[in-house]
């Protein structure tokens, strides 16, 4: 089934002396009935900023359905991000990204290897995303967020 993924950035995420590597939440669209579509969208946020936390603790995840894309565009925008990327997604598996999403929120956290960034990855490869960047290459939201196939849109 045919779909969209989504990859949202907050630019000034994760500051460090040298600039801001950025943060990134992610998107997909579900089919409810025949032209009738959802999304569900969300992001590990690790709001106390720890450069590790143990699985099953506090890593500021959040995940929520919405009934249009402008609710998610909203959304993502009050949690102050700052853009987005849209890419098609020609054979889709709604059900395993959100399992995938619901075992990244129990997976800890980790500053290098399993950040926001590797949730996304993991979010969107399971839903069914082609050719994304390999974050082990591209470690860096904000330079990920760029090889991202899609349009960027300001929010």
């Amino acid at each position: 089934m045919e779909g969209f993924a989504y990859v949202f950035l907050r630019k000034d995420g994760a500051p460090l002396p040298m600039g801001c590597a950025g943060h990134v939440g992610w998107g997909f669209s579900v089919l409810k009935a025949p032209g009738d579509v959802d999304a569900i969208c969300g992001s590990t946020e690790n709001t106390g900023g720890a450069p590790i936390v143990l699985p099953g603790q506090d890593i500021g995840y959040w995940d929520r359905r919405v009934d249009h894309e402008a609710q998610m565009f909203e959304l993502f925008k009050q949690r102050g991000y700052h853009a987005y990327k849209k890419a098609k997604v020609a054979s889709t598996n709604a059900g395993a990204a959100l399992a995938k999403a619901h075992e990244q929120a129990q997976s800890g956290y980790a500053a290098i290897g399993n950040n926001c960034l590797d949730h996304t990855f993991r979010v969107l490869e399971a839903y069914g995303v082609k050719d994304l960047p390999w974050p082990l290459s591209h470690g860096s939201p904000n330079e990920w967020f760029a090889l991202f196939n899609g349009a960027y849109v300001d929010l």
